[in-house]
């Protein structure tokens, strides 16, 4: 599997595969622009929030799906955490 930064990844690569992305929008360029819509969380400056919950614990992670509104036959998976160790655990 081709690993990219976010700041690396081309238009062409985003729309013609599935995508799987480490970090909360504010730390991936590329959750930030796709993220935003269309998937169960909404994610704060410190926090996210999932069915109705809030979670703003540093040690806080969420692993989040749905369809690439780029292109709706891929997908994506978000990886996140609220800080660097929740997101690598």
């Amino acid at each position: 599997v081709p690993v990219t930064a976010d700041t690396e990844v081309a238009d062409e690569d985003l729309k013609s595969h599935h995508l799987l992305l480490i970090g909360r929008p504010a730390t991936n360029a590329i959750s930030a622009r796709l993220a935003a819509d269309g998937l169960a969380v909404r994610f704060g400056s410190g926090s996210f929030t999932l069915r109705g919950e809030t979670y703003a614990h540093p040690d806080s992670a969420v692993i989040v799906t749905g369809p690439n509104r780029l292109n709706e036959r891929y997908s994506i998976v978000v990886y996140a955490g609220l800080g660097a160790r929740s997101t690598r655990r």
